[in-house]
This record gives structure tokens, C-alpha cells and sequence, in this order.
């Protein structure tokens, strides 16, 4: 699935998609708002470099400006550089630290959201009545990614779905499973063995909880192991994270998803398709028609 990543709900810092900090960036709590003024006519090719270096939304004002935010001055430094990079001199950027209410803030805005055709997405703090046909996943919300409203979480929750339906894969592996989201979908799905792995402990205690919550503990299993320490081979691997993390760990990708098996890729831009589809077919894998 391939998809531009758009705005969410969760407030103006939304933390990068588990599996970024598999290559040793280090992630705090400071949330900084970055405005960059930039010429008409650059505008969309810096939108789009923002979105490459990891922003989760990028807002057009007038000028044109385009804001982003960032968690982290680590991360904030990553988008003003890859701007400065391309346009040395041409787009001026003014940076300024949020208040840390926006932490919370955004939990009281949480809705269900219907992640598959069949599956609605439901926050704790709602108590909204189930529509007709449909089953629930319940999560506590928390600053773990995946509530649910992000395309690429509903792309890739689509697709889990369709395949575990299809192949009634034996066991199934999420590769930065923030919140759980995905591998909950896989275990409702009838998959007797799920196994979520994230380096982000908070994504963990969250996917934990939330596989509690919804009695599917039994079924799904969560782990700080980094990907190249899993071992075994699995029918269905998902890995919903950026286009540059998918290409550092494509050959581990390839390694762990079994020889009749199936691999979910999400979370890159339309236009690095044609580069992650070269770099796995490099691996061996080929993209299914």
C-alpha cells in the first residue's frame, strides 16, 4: 500500500512510527513547532522532503509558509536540515518549543474509527455503541502510534485482514507494532500467534495493556528485540514505517517472511514505490499483482 501520510488527530507532535529509532536516534518529550518560509514555487517539493525526513504533518499557510511539528530537538534538527540540505540559502526556518500540555490534550479528541470494513477501532475513554455487523478492538489511549485515524494504519489494517483471511497465516510478525494495532487485528483475525516487536517501551506497555483489554493476550506476544535478532520465519510480516527504515532493514524484512509467505509493506510515499520494490526484489521478494 502506498499513500502520502496526512494529519492526525493526536495534537501537533505525533512521535515517529515505531522502528525509528532502530537506527540510534534518540527521542525526548519537547515538542517544537518549526515555520519555514519558503518561495511559491519550491513549496510542494518541500513539503514532500519534509515528509521524507519524517514529518507527520505538514500545514500550508499563508506566504506560503509551511509548518511542521516535531518530538524532540533531535527530530526537529533532522527536518531542518534535509530543507537546508536541498535549498541552502532559499527557505528561512524560525523553531519555537510547545508547551508539554500538548501530551494529553489530544486523548480527549480520540473517536472509534473503522479501521477495516469489519473491525472498529474503539478508544477506552468512548463508550459509543457498536454498529451493526462489526467487531471492537478496545486501546487505552497513550502516546504509543496507532490510534487508528492514520491512512497508512487503515491501509495496512486492511490488508492484514484480507491476507489473514485468505491464508490463515500460522504466525504473524509486526515490525514496530506501536500501540498493537495491527498485530490485534491479526490475532481477531483467528492467527494463533502474533509477535509485536517495537524498541519503544511505551509502545509496548501500551500494545500489552490494549492485548489485554481485548483478551488476546494468548495470542499476541510484544518484544524490545530488534529485528535482527528474531528468529524463525513467519507466513505474514507487517512492517507499517518509513520508506528509509523499510530499506535499512529489507534484508532482515526478507529473512524472517516465509518462502510461501507474505509481506506488508506501509508508510512510504507514492513516489519511493518504484525504489523499495527494486531494493526487495534485490531480496528476493517480488510484488504481488
Amino acid at each position: 500500500a502506498r499513500c502520502r501520510p496526512r494529519p492526525t488527530s493526536r495534537g501537533p507532535c505525533t512521535k515517529p512510527k515505531p522502528g525509528v529509532k532502530a537506527c540510534g536516534s534518540v527521542i525526548d518529550d519537547a515538542c517544537f513547532e518549526l515555520t519555514f518560509a519558503v518561495p511559491r514555487r519550491v513549496a510542494k517539493k518541500v513539503s514532500a522532503i519534509l515528509f521524507e525526513a519524517g514529518a507527520g504533518a505538514v500545514e500550508e499557510r499563508a506566504g506560503p509558509t509551511l509548518v511542521v511539528w516535531a518530538l524532540g530537538r533531535a527530530a526537529a534538527r533532522r527536518l531542518a536540515t534535509a530543507v537546508a540540505r536541498e535549498f541552502p540559502g532559499v527557505v528561512t526556518v524560525a523553531e519555537r518549543e510547545l508547551d508539554p500540555s500538548w501530551q494529553t490534550d489530544w486523548m480527549q479528541y480520540l473517536e472509534p474509527v473503522l479501521i477495516t470494513d469489519r473491525i472498529v477501532f474503539q478508544p477506552t475513554t468512548r463508550t459509543d455503541s457498536l454498529p451493526r455487523g462489526k467487531r471492537r478492538i478496545w486501546f487505552a489511549p497513550d502516546q504509543a502510534f496507532g490510534e487508528g485515524n492514520h491512512p497508512t494504519t487503515r491501509l495496512a489494517a486492511r490488508a492484514t485482514e484480507r491476507h489473514c483471511r485468505q491464508l490463515e497465516p500460522s504466525a504473524v510478525l509486526d515490525v514496530g507494532t506501536g500501540n498493537g494495532v495491527l498485530a490485534m487485528v491479526a490475532a481477531s483475525c483467528r492467527a494463533p500467534r502474533v509477535l509485536g516487536i517495537d524498541l519503544d517501551q511505551t509502545a509496548l506497555r501500551a500494545a500489552r495493556k490494549n492485548a489485554r483489554l481485548n483478551r488476546l493476550s494468548r495470542r499476541c506476544s510484544f518484544s524490545a528485540r530488534p529485528l535482527s535478532s528474531v528468529r524463525g520465519r513467519y507466513d505474514l510480516v507487517i512492517a507499517n514505517i518509513e520508506a528509509w527504515v523499510l530499506l535499512e532493514l529489507a534484508g532482515d524484512l526478507a529473512r524472517v517472511t516465509a518462502p510461501a509467505g507474505r509481506l506488508l509493506l506501509s508508510g512510504l510515499l507514492r513516489e519511493r514505490g518504484d525504489e523499495i520494490l527494486a531494493r526487495f526484489a534485490d531480496q528476493g521478494l517480488r510484488e504481488e499483482s
